[in-house]
């Protein structure tokens, strides 16, 4: 069994931590695994890194601050290792 702590409205996410989307994107031919604009990781499907998923200059903010004024939808965030097959893998 693997622990892993959800971040809180009020506490700073690191780069390292987890993150996914709320909020499920479905395209008529699936569900869309990345953003059409940047290729960032855009479902609720898998977890990624926000390091992955937001910009240096938003690193070391809170939950509260992201999902109110940087993300354009609301975003979970956990802290500690999650399994691989629910990680969002970035193509090489």
């Amino acid at each position: 069994m693997l622990n892993i702590s959800i971040i809180e409205d009020d506490e700073i996410v690191n780069q390292d931590d987890w993150c996914r989307p709320l909020q499920i994107s479905y395209q008529p031919d699936g569900y869309r695994e990345n953003s059409c604009y940047g290729g960032c990781p855009e479902n609720n499907l898998k977890w990624a890194r926000v390091h992955e998923t937001i910009g240096k200059c938003w690193f070391d903010r809170s939950v509260s601050f992201l999902n109110d004024n940087v993300l354009y939808r609301k975003y979970e965030f956990v802290r500690g290792e999650i399994p691989l097959t629910h990680r969002w893998i970035k193509e090489e």
